[in-house]
């Protein structure tokens, strides 16, 4: 077995009353896997491996409760769905910083913002530099979120169905879709900074929320 190493550069959730107000170190994790990840961009995913090492450091809007398979917040600290279930509205968990980066120029461009999401859902919807669907857009958005395919065919300079207001984001979505949260709580949909995004970064900052 091959044995990965992965150091945590993670996310914060400094809001949490359980915590402290001091930021807490990274560490290292070791984990020995059969063979190795064949990528390090989480929306390339789509094999057990990568998703295994990503599964331990980046996270979504929302996540799956591993002891009941339910859907659990995770960096949305709640959301609301219309009535016709056709756009999700959700709060952005406040106090959250990404780890320092010399990307940063400020403590405050940490902040985890609702245009971080939207930037990852952009980033997600473009062509990768392949010039090909990226997986996540492929398995989960294309056919999801309204305005994705105009957004990936440049017909459109943002997904029209993606829209912030203060501290929250609302997706709408092409038709009711009981699944969308267990999407959305796939691995290969985990949010990035917008800055390490504009940066161009090949490999992006982990992120971890700490409960």
């Amino acid at each position: 077995m091959k044995q990965v190493l992965l150091l945590l550069t993670t996310l914060f959730l400094l809001a949490c009353s359980k915590r402290s107000n001091s930021e807490l170190d990274g560490g290292t994790i070791r984990m020995c896997l059969e063979t190795e990840p064949i990528t390090y961009l989480t929306y390339e995913v789509s094999d057990y491996y990568s998703a295994t090492i990503f599964g331990q450091v980046m996270e979504g809007l929302v996540s799956i409760d591993p002891e009941n398979l339910k859907i659990k917040a995770q960096l949305a600290a709640s959301w609301t769905i219309n009535d016709d279930g056709s756009e999700y509205t959700f709060n952005i968990r406040e106090g959250v910083f990404f780890h320092p980066h010399e990307v940063f120029l400020s403590d405050n461009d940490r902040l985890l913002t609702p245009e971080d999401i939207v930037k990852t859902f952009e980033l997600i919807c473009s062509p990768s530099d392949q010039n090909a669907e990226t997986a996540a857009y492929g398995h989960f958005l294309k056919d999801a979120i309204f305005g994705a395919s105009n957004f990936y065919e440049k017909k459109s300079k943002s997904i029209e169905g993606i829209k912030t207001k203060d501290n929250t984001v609302t997706i709408k979505i092409n038709q009711k879709d009981d699944n969308f949260l267990f999407k959305l709580a796939q691995v290969q949909l985990a949010v990035h900074a917008k800055e390490i995004i504009d940066a161009k970064f090949t490999i992006f900052i982990f992120n971890s929320l700490f409960e």
